[in-house]
Parts: C-alpha cells; sequence; structure tokens
C-alpha cells in the first residue's frame, strides 16, 4: 500500500495516522447507527425483514473491512514511526 504522508515530516505523519483513525472510528459509528435505523424502519413498517435482518448480518463485516483492517493498517505505520 502506497505511503499517503510519505513527504512529511514524521511527527506530521504520526499526527496525521492518529487523526486518520479518530476520523475512521467516528465514520464507523454514524454508518452503524444508520445500518440499524434502516433495520428497525424496515421492521417497524413491515417492509422486508429479509433486508433488515440482512443489514444487521452483515454490520460486522462492514466493521471489520471499514475499520478493523485500516486502523491495523495505520497502527503498523505509527509502530515503525516511532521506531
Amino acid at each position: 500500500m502506497k505511503d499517503k504522508y510519505n513527504g512529511l515530516s514524521t511527527e506530521e505523519q504520526l499526527k496525521r495516522y492518529k487523526k486518520e483513525n479518530k476520523t475512521l472510528l467516528v465514520s464507523a459509528i454514524i454508518c452503524s447507527i444508520v445500518i440499524v435505523v434502516i433495520s428497525i424502519l424496515f421492521f417497524v413498517y413491515e417492509l422486508d425483514n429479509t433486508i433488515s435482518v440482512g443489514f444487521l448480518v452483515l454490520l460486522p463485516f462492514s466493521w471489520w473491512i471499514g475499520y478493523y483492517i485500516p486502523k491495523k493498517e495505520n497502527d503498523k505505520k505509527i509502530k515503525e514511526l516511532e521506531r
């Protein structure tokens, strides 16, 4: 994976990676809330329970792909920069 902040100083790279980790967490939480609300609305209005259950089942995979993997890469880069 290409290093986005390669031209910056070490301190600035650390700040950006840590800020990116926080941004990932906030966006994952917001997306999770939206998915849960949509699923609840599908249940309440009795539209299609299969779709709402599907959304809820796929939510952990969404967290894994959208949050844990990028955070793991950023943490690895932070450890390399702190050495």
